[in-house]
């Protein structure tokens, strides 16, 4: 049978683009995670469901996965993935047979498209898309039109609401990452995290303390009820043990009583119904230790399982802390990545786009023609494209719109109609 299944796009991306079939694994990639083991003894599949689900790729390119641990996949495709999975997986459980693993890319890293559009920012990226679609997202070439400088305004002030709010939201990450970090060391106090402060910050970290202090006081109360209860059962078994004591003595003194008369009655000096009476009180003693002794061995299976439970608690506190680390580390990536796109969208309103709309005014006569660059992470540089190129996830597409003295404006109509 196939052991391995990797469920990822196999389109194939032209011009720029790779195949996403070998697409490499990168931050704020969403993943999902399927786990299945195939028991031939029963022909039944059991799928893993603690650790089944949806992952983001962190900004060091981490995915954290409960019980398994950390795994560095930046630049790894979603088959090698799953290989790793699978065999961390087999080592750590000890099956003999590897574990069917899958991985399926949900939610490639968005890309980012600046400069002279109409709605610049951050889009999801859909494979196969080109700059010329890229473009279509993202409103069509900037037109400047009546009012113009008044949307502009109206732009710049929505976009450093969006930077405010990316602001507070990375503030409330850094916060919420640092209350968990404290967590981990088994700590419910910790300081703001550098370069975090003011008022809103103060009051986010008292929330977080108060939830940490609330999450370690609960804890504390049902590890202290499993230690009154094995306290309460010690106690048990010592009276049992103590009975069991008393039992034996008694029991001693009955079978040697028991067997004085068997003697005297074997000589004709005795009556067999008072041998008969022993041996009747000697196995309702037998017995009755009996029972004293497996009431003991149940408290003591009792302790066992409550000493396990206060194990429990805290394993499992610590993987609901650890999973929740994992996912405050990727919305503070999102969080930062968000800030940087609005803080884009700011010197676009204030800067890029008035100077497109002047150059535009100013080349009425003539027309302008839009110039295409992307930024892509490992090229260090921009590069020069065209409207067939095709981006990949993580790209920064850039529009610049220059101006065509020498053009008739049915050039200009030419020109933006092939654009749209």
């Amino acid at each position: 049978m196939l052991r391995w299944t990797v469920l990822v796009l196999g389109l194939l991306l032209s011009g720029l683009g790779t195949a996403i079939a070998d697409y490499g694994l990168g931050a704020q990639d969403r993943v999902r995670i399927r786990i299945v083991e195939w028991r031939p003894g029963k022909s039944e599949a059991i799928e893993w469901l603690p650790l089944n689900g949806e992952y983001t790729v962190a900004a060091s390119g981490i995915v954290s996965v409960p019980m398994l641990g950390e795994f560095r996949v930046e630049g790894l495709s979603p088959s090698a993935f799953s290989e790793a999975l699978a065999d961390r997986l087999q080592k750590r459980a000890g099956f003999v047979n590897k574990p069917d693993v899958s991985v399926e890319v949900i939610q490639y890293r968005p890309f980012y498209i600046v400069g002279a559009v109409d709605k610049p920012g951050e889009y999801y990226f859909r494979p196969g898309t080109t700059v010329l679609q890229a473009v279509g997202i993202a409103g069509g070439l900037y037109r400047p039109a009546d009012g113009g400088l008044l949307r502009l305004e109206r732009d710049r002030i929505t976009a450093v609401g969006l930077v405010d709010a990316a602001r507070l939201d990375l503030q409330r990450g850094l916060i919420r990452k640092s209350r968990l970090e404290a967590e981990l060391a088994g700590r419910t106090t910790f300081d703001l995290p550098e370069g975090v402060s003011g008022r809103e910050a103060q009051r986010s970290r008292a929330d977080e303390m108060a939830l940490a202090q609330a999450r370690a006081q609960m804890l504390a109360a049902q590890i202290d009820n499993s230690a009154g209860l094995q306290a309460i059962l010690s106690s048990q078994v010592r009276s049992l043990e103590q009975k069991i004591a008393v039992q034996d003595k008694q029991l001693e003194i009955s079978r040697r009583e028991l067997k004085e008369v068997s003697g005297l009655v074997g000589r004709g000096l005795a009556v067999t119904s008072r041998e008969f009476s022993l041996e009747r009180i000697v196995a309702e003693m037998e017995s009755k230790r009996l029972d004293f002794e497996m009431a003991a061995l149940n408290a003591r299976q009792d302790i066992k399982k409550s000493e396990q439970s206060a194990t429990d608690l805290r394993n499992d506190l610590r993987t609901r802390i650890v999973t929740d680390l994992a996912d405050t580390v990727s919305a503070i990536e999102q969080a930062r990545a968000k800030l940087r796109t609005a803080e884009d969208l700011i010197t676009e309103a204030s800067v890029v786009a008035p100077r497109a709309m002047l150059d535009r005014q100013r080349g009425a006569q003539g027309g302008v023609r839009p110039g295409y660059t992307v930024i892509r992470k490992g090229r260090g540089s921009a590069i020069s494209v065209d409207e067939t190129a095709a981006l990949e996830p993580g790209d920064v597409l850039r529009v610049e719109l220059t101006v065509q003295p020498g053009s008739t404006a049915a050039d200009e109509r030419r020109d933006e109609a092939a654009i749209r």
